[in-house]
C-alpha cells in the first residue's frame, strides 16, 4: 500500500468531518468508563457519585456500551442511516457526559475531572447540534 492510500484511509477513517475526532473521542472515553465500571460496580456507592444514583453499574455499563457501538456502526459508510446514528449517538453520548460531569462536580473535592469532563459534554453536545444541522437532506 503506497503512502498515499495509507494517509487517504487514515484521514478518511479519522478526519472526514469535524465531527469525527469528536466520535473518536467520545467513543474511546465511554469505552473506558463502561470498563471502569464493569471492573468495580461498587465504585458508584461513594458519595462523589450521586449523579449515577438512578442506575446500577451493570445498567450505565450497558448503555455505555451501547452507545459505542452506536457510534462505531455510524462510521461505517455503508450504514443506512447513518447522520441519524450519528446525530443520536452523539446527543446520546452528550447526556452521558453530562451525567459524568455532574458526578464531578458533586464531588466533595472538584478537580480538573469536573472541567474536563463539562468540557467533553459541551463538545459532544455541540457536535450533536453540527451534526443535525448538517444531516444530508432528502431530494423530492
Amino acid at each position: 500500500m503506497s503512502r498515499g492510500r495509507v494517509v487517504d484511509l487514515f484521514t478518511a477513517t479519522f478526519f472526514p468531518d469535524p465531527a469525527r475526532p469528536v466520535e473518536w473521542l467520545s467513543l474511546l472515553g465511554l469505552a473506558g468508563w463502561a470498563q471502569f465500571l464493569a471492573g468495580d460496580p461498587d465504585v458508584l456507592q461513594r458519595d462523589s457519585y450521586t449523579a449515577f444514583n438512578f442506575l446500577p453499574a451493570w445498567g450505565w455499563v450497558l448503555l455505555m456500551v451501547s452507545v459505542v457501538v452506536v457510534h462505531l456502526a455510524a462510521m461505517v459508510p455503508a450504514t443506512r442511516q447513518r447522520a441519524t446514528l450519528r446525530f443520536l449517538a452523539m446527543a446520546i453520548a452528550a447526556g452521558l457526559w453530562t451525567i459524568v460531569a455532574l458526578s464531578f462536580w458533586n464531588g466533595q473535592a472538584i478537580t480538573t475531572g469536573a472541567r474536563m469532563y463539562t468540557a467533553i459534554a459541551f463538545l459532544t453536545a455541540m457536535t450533536g447540534v453540527w451534526l443535525g444541522w448538517n444531516r444530508p437532506q432528502r431530494r423530492p
